[in-house]
C-alpha cells in the first residue's frame, strides 16, 4: 500500500567542477567520507535523511547515487540508487562506524552498460561492491516502475555530467529539514575518465547546490581547504543559507 504521508524533500551542498566546467568523459566520481561524531538522532516519524556521492548521466540529468541513509528509527546504512529508485542492496557487510572511513565509488561501464558501486572501509580494510545493468534493476513488486527504469538505463550515456556533494532531507511531517544525525567529513573528492579509474583527478572548485524551499538549514559546511591535494570539508550542526562555494587558488 503506497502512504499517504507527504515526503518534503530539501538538499543543500555543492557541485564539484574544475574551474573551466565539469570535465567531459567522466566515467567514475568517487570520495571518502568520515563519520566523526554521532549528533543524535532528532528525525520526525518515518523520516530519513542522506549523505549523498551522486552523479547526474548526460541523458536528462539521471542521478546515480551512493548514500548513507540515517533513518528515524535509528538504522544506519549505506545504499545504492538508480534513478531516486533504492536498489535493495544496503552493504550489509560494511556498516557505518564512528571513526571510521569509507570510500565511496561509482564506476559507469558503457560497455557492459552496467553501473558499479563499490564501498570501502578504510579503516577496517573491508571491500564491497554491487553491479546494476537492465537485467538486474529493482523496483520492489512494482513491474511498472521497474519498465520505467529500464528504459532508463538502456538510453543513458553512463558518463557524468554534474557531480553532487550534499545532504538531502525527507520530511514526513512538516515543510522543514530536521537537525542532522552525524558531524562527518567529506574529502578526496575526485573523478576519471575511465571506468575502471586507474587515472583519477582532483576537483578544483566547489559551486552552491540547493533547493528553492528552504531559507536556511540546519547544517553548516566548515574547514573547507585541501588534504592530500583534494577538496575537503566538515559537515556539522549549525545554520546555513546556502550551499558551499570554494576554489583552489593556484
Amino acid at each position: 500500500m503506497l502512504s499517504l504521508l507527504p515526503n518534503y524533500k530539501h538538499w543543500i551542498g555543492s557541485y564539484c567542477k574544475k574551474q573551466t566546467g565539469y570535465p567531459i568523459g567522466v566515467q567514475y566520481i568517487s570520495d571518502v567520507i568520515t563519520l566523526v561524531k554521532d549528533l543524535g538522532n532528532q528525525m520526525p516519524d518515518k523520516s530519513w535523511m542522506l549523505y549523498l556521492l551522486e552523479y547526474f548521466d548526460r541523458y536528462r540529468n539521471v542521478p546515480v547515487e551512493l548514500n548513507l541513509f540515517c533513518e528515524f528509527d535509528g538504522q544506519v546504512y549505506f545504499e545504492a540508487i538508480f534513478n531516486g529508485v533504492n536498489q535493495g542492496y544496503r552493504f550489509k557487510q560494511i556498516p557505518p562506524i564512528i571513526g571510521h572511513s569509507y570510500k565511496r565509488e561509482i564506476i559507469t561501464n558503457p560497455k557492459d552498460r552496467g553501473i558499479t558501486y563499490k564501498l570501502t572501509d578504510l579503516t577496517a580494510g573491508l571491500t564491497d561492491s554491487y553491479v546494476v545493468n537492465e537485467r538486474n534493476l529493482n523496483a520492489g513488486s512494482n513491474q511498472q516502475e521497474r519498465d520505467r527504469l529500464i528504459k532508463k538505463i538502456k538510453k543513458i550515456k553512463f558518463e557524468a555530467a554534474r557531480h553532487a556533494t550534499c545532504l538531502e532531507w525527507h520530511n514526513r511531517k512538516e515543510d522543514l529539514p530536521f537537525p542532522i544525525r552525524y558531524q562527518v567529513e567529506i574529502s578526496m573528492l575526485q573523478y576519471g575518465l575511465d571506468p575502471d579509474g586507474i587515472s583519477v583527478s582532483p576537483y578544483d572548485s566547489l559551486t552552491p547546490y540547493k533547493d528553492d524551499r528552504s531559507k536556511s538549514y540546519p547544517v553548516t559546511f566548515q574547514d573547507i581547504g585541501l588534504k592530500n591535494n583534494c577538496i575537503c570539508y566538515t559537515i556539522n550542526s549549525g545554520i546555513s543559507h546556502d550551499g558551499t562555494a570554494y576554489d583552489i587558488q593556484e
